[in-house]
Formats: structure tokens, C-alpha cells, sequence
């Protein structure tokens, strides 16, 4: 289905002639491409997530789950 951002169903001609206007740029798909970078430091988190208050169980942060 052909729907806008405001959630309005539209035809493919419609659609055609705003859908650029509406999703990411190949450029913004790149860009977001370099934030993803996984990490696996024990205590240190990706930048596209928000750290735990805690660990599992109550654990420190840094606590080694897996040795």
C-alpha cells in the first residue's frame, strides 16, 4: 500500500511524485550505516542505545556473564 507520512492511503502517481520527499536519502541511509557500530567491550554500550540502570540480576554493569 501507498500511504503518507500522515497516514493518508494514496495512489501510485501520488506516490511516485512525493515518495523522495518522504524516505531517507541513499546518503541518510549511509550516514546511519557508520552510527551502527556494534560493541563488545564489557561496561561499554552501542551509541545507538541507552545503558541499563543495572545488569541482569543486579549485577555491575561490567560483569562478566560469559567467561
Amino acid at each position: 500500500m501507498r500511504i503518507t507520512p500522515e497516514g493518508r492511503v494514496i495512489s501510485e502517481a501520488e506516490w511516485n511524485a512525493n515518495h523522495e520527499q518522504w524516505l531517507p536519502t541513499e546518503a541518510e541511509r549511509q550516514f546511519v550505516g557508520t552510527l551502527m557500530v556494534g560493541v563488545t567491550e564489557p561496561g561499554k554500550f552501542a551509541g545507538w542505545i541507552a545503558p541499563p540502570a543495572r545488569g541482569i540480576n543486579h549485577q555491575e554493569i561490567d560483569f562478566k556473564y560469559v567467561v
